[in-house]
């Protein structure tokens, strides 16, 4: 066996584990099937076991760019972004081979032509790995190699709204700091330059995918970051509008409100920062990004740095770094 569990296997869960199960039982040889496993242990939240996982992948087959792709993004999760630039570099040269960036020009040139938004299949597949590329590198700071690799997604595909909105992360160093927790960047010219650059990219990625809650957010925080507090607010409020649903869009009205309290904190509008803060707290009573805006706007209000540091009450990682997972269920063998 592969050490499946037998009765916690059930409802969409149990499905899941029967299915990575049979594939392994018909063919250990497949990278597919680890990559199934690998996928299976990553949502479960017990990275390091999914990246083994990749790893037998590769080594059945290392020209696989499924497993490339699915080790680069593991290896983000566990902050391990040396490997993940090895992953998804390793990505972008099988999946565009040699002369890579004439080809890939030429690829998208012909397959997007007739396409609203050049979202024909072979665009998402170059920018992926590129994406990874630009996450990897903000996470080092390296924000010279993320810009040029997001510059490489746009040169490939021109008319992707994810290429655009990857050039305006790399403008603005999103993968160091996100719209939640941003709320204490201090506005200089260089700051201010590279965020009307950055707004103009994600206004271009919000033209070709209108209601992108993800665009939205970060054309919100470039306008914040031009001085522009009115146009942030409004975006904030309209993406409100539009997600005013079920319980699926909460992750995004608590970003919404978090992104709304930087606004109205940098307009010194404590108390309605503070409200939009409490807003996404009652939303989501775990959520980071709350928990500091209501502390920093909590210190504003005193008169003391908003910036002042706080001590790290995260725990390690995200899984269980043991064989069992919290079910007891074993890991595959």
């Amino acid at each position: 066996g592969y050490g499946l569990g037998g009765c916690n296997a059930c409802g969409a869960d149990g499905e899941l584990r029967e299915l990575v199960r049979d594939s392994l039982e018909a063919n250990t040889e497949s990278p597919e099937s680890w990559i199934a496993a690998a996928v299976y242990w990553s949502a479960r939240g017990h990275v390091t076991k999914a990246l083994g996982y990749a790893d037998k992948a590769l080594r059945l087959d290392d020209l696989k760019k499924t497993a490339h792709l699915t080790r680069g993004h593991l290896c983000l999760r566990l902050r391990r972004p040396e490997d993940a630039v090895v992953s998804f570099r390793r990505a972008v040269g099988l999946i565009d081979g040699p002369s890579s960036l004439d080809k890939s020009k030429k690829k998208i040139k012909s397959s997007t032509s007739n396409a609203p938004g050049g979202s024909m299949i072979g665009t998402h597949a170059l920018v992926t790995p590129r994406a990874g590329l630009v996450a990897s590198y903000l996470l080092q700071r390296r924000r010279k190699e993320a810009l040029a690799s997001a510059k490489e997604a746009l040169a490939c595909a021109p008319r992707s709204a994810n290429a655009h909105a990857l050039m305006g992360d790399a403008y603005l160093a999103r993968g160091t700091m996100n719209a939640q927790v941003a709320v204490g960047v201090r506005t200089t010219a260089d700051t201010k330059s590279r965020a009307e650059k950055a707004k103009k990219h994600f206004k271009t990625a919000l033209q070709i995918d209108p209601g992108n809650a993800r665009f939205a957010l970060a054309l919100s925080e470039a306008c914040r970051l031009c001085g522009e507090a009115d146009a942030a607010a409004a975006c904030l409020r309209e993406l409100l509008e539009g997600h005013a649903g079920g319980s699926n869009e909460t992750n995004v009205r608590v970003a919404c409100h978090c992104a709304l309290g930087a606004v109205l904190a940098s307009q010194r509008m404590l108390a309605d920062a503070a409200g939009e803060y409490q807003k996404a707290s009652g939303l989501d009573p775990d959520n980071d990004g709350a928990r500091r805006g209501i502390a920093r706007v909590e210190r504003l209000m005193k008169g003391q740095d908003p910036d002042a540091t706080e001590p790290d009450e995260d725990g390690d990682d995200d899984e269980d770094e043991d064989g069992e997972d919290e079910d007891g269920d074993e890991e595959f063998e």
